[in-house]
């Protein structure tokens, strides 16, 4: 059996294991994040603290989002953002 927890990608900030999947477009992706992090996987809590802390919105640049666990996969709709 695999172990589906060890195949998960890894935050590069904080060294979580990450159950969401995420897109952005890249300008949002270059402008929020990091030079040395662009190339990693970024958690998407950690994402929009960095957004926040960057005060670029990426609502409007955020193309998918999906949430898996063990036996599902979960597609989210972005439907409004607060700024």
């Amino acid at each position: 059996m695999i172990d589906k927890d060890s195949q998960r990608q890894t935050c590069k900030t904080c060294n979580r294991k990450d159950k969401f999947n995420y897109h952005v477009d890249d300008d949002v992706w270059c402008a929020i994040i990091p030079p040395l992090l662009r190339d990693g996987v970024v958690f998407l809590y950690c994402f929009e603290e960095m957004a926040d802390r960057s005060g670029v919105s990426y609502y409007d640049a955020l193309r998918s989002l999906f949430f898996s666990d063990h036996k599902t996969i979960f597609e989210f709709a972005v439907k409004w953002g607060i700024e």
